[in-house]
């Protein structure tokens, strides 16, 4: 995978090396790769010193780090975080150094909400299945429609033009009904008229046939309570194909948190992410974005691997 911060890829730092033992000056090359000529000269040297493999990689941490926490006070931090429950301001008060420390450990550490750890044990409540299929999780999200002319925002309204769902030029609703698979995080969307039971079911229906082709059959599938999902009708879908279907405790969605992350990321990096200058152009990227997601986009919660490589 290429390292986030690069702008070079292997094969391209390779040409680059090419083109200088070809007899193009460092300078040239440099233009026409667009990026420095120090850099240029950092791949020769390593390509020099270290063959092809200095052309690799490498990681962009620090040799050193002397204003690093020391591990004994993370020790620390993390045993007091688990035992008592106490917050950034009692821990910090406890062990007399900075509440901005205490935060920043228990960030890392993945110690910072309560929520995701057990009452009893402190230990951190995380959930993955272990193969691809074995739970999918659904849920509908309700966007604005932009209206011709533009539009980036609808909380409450598109500010450029008035339009929003308590004004007169209210255009409607999109609802993007998702499916994710919990171990690889691959998604399917679509943008649909309404949410009803039949529409629901139609839609997974669609979603169980686009996993088939990946060769993922779906055993489970997490959903919420709302009507759609409590129809007969989706309930005779998920019948046929001999699915489980689970739903979520009342007023807890982020039982099925990984389809609420996903929709605010479908959110900041898709619907808002820029202004649109009409409905049919924002959904004329949907497809794009989603392949992005899935084949390309390095997924946080999967170690920076993308869905597509853990199907």
């Amino acid at each position: 995978m290429l390292h986030r911060n690069a702008k070079l890829t292997y094969l391209s730092r390779l040409e680059l090396v090419e083109q200088v033992e070809a007899g193009w000056s460092q300078s040239e090359v440099a233009r026409q790769f667009r990026v420095s000529r120090p850099t240029v000269a950092k791949y020769v040297r390593r390509f020099a010193e270290s063959g092809f493999a200095g052309l690799l990689d490498r990681s962009s941490k620090p040799h050193s780090s002397p204003r690093v926490t020391p591990p004994r006070l993370v020790r620390a931090i993390c045993k007091v975080r688990r035992k008592r429950g106490w917050g950034p301001h009692r821990i910090s008060w406890e062990l007399g150094i900075a509440r901005s420390t205490v935060y920043a450990v228990l960030r890392r550490t993945g110690l910072s909400r309560l929520a995701w750890m057990h009452r009893t044990t402190r230990e951190i409540v995380r959930y993955e299945h272990a193969s691809s299929g074995d739970m999918l999780h659904l849920d509908v999200k309700k966007l604005g429609r932009v209206p011709d002319g533009g539009g980036k925002r609808f909380s409450p309204g598109f500010k450029e033009t008035g339009a929003g769902p308590n004004s007169k030029h209210s255009l409607g609703t999109d609802y993007m009904h998702v499916a994710i698979d919990d171990h690889s995080r691959f998604v399917y969307v679509e943008a649909l008229d309404d949410e009803k039971g039949v529409t629901t079911a139609s839609f997974l229906e669609r979603a169980l046939a686009a996993f088939a082709a990946k060769d993922i059959t779906v055993d489970r599938i997490l959903t919420d309570n709302g009507g759609n999902y409590r129809s007969r009708v989706f309930a005779e879908v998920a019948q046929i194909h001999s699915i489980q279907l689970k739903r979520t405790r009342p007023y807890r969605p982020q039982t099925n948190g990984k389809a609420e992350r996903f929709i605010r990321i479908l959110q900041n990096e898709w619907a808002y992410s820029k202004m649109f200058n009409s409905n049919a152009e924002r959904l004329e990227q949907l497809p794009r974005y989603l392949n992005y997601y899935n084949y390309h986009r390095p997924h946080g919660g999967i170690n920076g691997a993308t869905p597509a490589s853990r199907l």
